[in-house]
């Protein structure tokens, strides 16, 4: 047998040996991981959404170390699918990046384990480089991979909060110009009226009430400028850092049922519809409100949808994991109210994909229209998105947004208790 024949030997035994001992190296990376106090994201997921991507990258691993000393170009593009789908996942279920790239460590740390218990390789030699390499090969593109798309998903956020700010200053500008016309308007009239006084002695007090009135700008576009900035001093001190979760036992159901009642009137200013739906009392821990912020920004997004149509918000306790719950906040998709979305509703949308993969929800159909924005996420700037995804990170909580028929649906699972 020739050293290529009897390498190509070792390496099919070898992935044989590593088919046989799958579930022991996942569950051995999951106490790992577990046991990692510089993870700040908690392990009470469901098996499947832990495991996540790794069962097929050790698949991957087994292949090609059979296919060696080839690699067909279709394999590496399984590979790099992989490290995406893996990326979007657990940005959805609030990792940071530096969590994730841990997490490939003690996943490289249970294989080189492995690799090096396999008996044939205990004199080392050609075989063990070898299989190293295809492993180390396969790491740094799925580690790489994983970096780059989860960089991806950043700049969907910054380009979302780039729009929110554009638009401020086009409000500002806007009212700038409205400001500099009524103040000419004002100059005029008033040099008209001085003429008046000067000539006849007399002016009529609704004449002066009139050229002296400057017109500002409205009530509702100097809120809807204060609440923009507000929304991004938010999104800042999330990204930052600065906003810690306050965990302590509460009953979400009344506080929710509050927040929909507080915004009954704004919806009904809108021609919308808005329910509540839920049992009379959910005890939880958790960051009360927190989670009602949560709620309240999903909510926004839900009113300025393009087309108004009924919204209902939800909760219930999780039928994936009895360990959550979920709040859900719904509303209709009108026919024909496309108007693109933003990067981070697509974002959310890709990541959404992902991760109901991995649990094996079956799909609705409409996964490609959110991702291209056909039914828009986050409708407007997209900036209450973002905050709602930003508070999810800090609660250890997962947002997902699916269309299901005619009905679009943010939903938040969340920790029923946490360590």
């Amino acid at each position: 047998m020739s050293p290529l024949d009897s390498t190509r030997r070792t390496l099919g035994a070898l992935a044989d040996f590593l088919d046989a001992r799958r579930s022991s190296m996942l569950e051995s990376w999951r106490d790992t991981v577990d046991a990692d106090p510089e993870l700040d994201v908690g392990s009470d997921w469901s098996v499947k959404q832990f495991n996540d991507h790794f069962p097929d990258v050790l698949e991957s691993l087994s292949r090609a170390l059979r296919a060696w000393p080839e690699l067909s170009p279709s394999h590496l593009g399984e590979e790099y699918d992989l490290a995406d789908s893996h990326a979007r996942a657990r940005w959805i279920q609030g990792y940071s990046l530096r969590g994730v790239m841990r997490e490939w460590g003690h996943f490289n740390a249970v294989v080189l384990d492995r690799i090096s218990a396999y008996p044939e390789f205990r004199e080392g030699g050609a075989a063990l480089r070898h299989a190293l390499a295809v492993w180390a090969r396969l790491l740094n593109d799925q580690q790489s991979r994983s970096a780059l798309e989860y960089h991806q998903l950043e700049r969907a956020e910054a380009e979302t909060r780039g729009a929110e700010l554009a638009r401020v200053l086009d409000a500002l500008r806007s009212g700038a110009r409205m400001r500099g016309s009524a103040i000419e308007q004002l100059a005029s009239g008033v040099r008209n009226d001085l003429q008046v006084v000067m000539t006849t002695g007399a002016l009529e007090s609704g004449q002066w009430h009139e050229a002296y009135a400057l017109r500002k700008l409205s009530r509702e576009s100097f809120n809807s400028i204060d609440e923009a900035l507000t929304n991004m001093v938010t999104l800042a001190h999330l990204e930052a850092g600065h906003e810690v979760r306050r965990i302590e036992p509460f009953d979400a159901a009344p506080g929710l049922a509050l927040l929909v009642e507080g915004f009954r009137h704004v919806a009904s200013e809108a021609g919308i519809t808005l329910d509540a739906a839920g049992p009379d009392s959910l005890p939880v821990c958790g960051d009360a409100e927190r989670v009602r912020r949560v709620a309240r920004h999903l909510l926004l997004c839900a009113l300025r949808a393009p087309s108004p149509s009924p919204v209902v918000v939800r909760w219930h306790e999780s039928p994936r994991a009895d360990s959550r719950w979920h709040l859900l906040v719904e509303h209709a998709i009108a026919p024909g109210s496309a108007d693109g979305g933003t990067e981070a509703g697509r974002a959310l949308a890709a990541s959404t994909d992902a991760l109901q993969q991995v649990v094996g929800v079956a799909p609705t159909g409409n996964e490609s229209a959110l991702q291209n924005g056909s039914i828009p996420v986050g409708a407007g700037d997209g900036v209450d998105l973002l905050i709602a995804k930003h508070l999810c990170d800090v609660l250890g909580a997962s947002i997902e947004v699916e269309a299901d028929a005619s009905v679009l649906r943010y939903r938040v699972s969340l920790p029923m208790t946490y360590a």
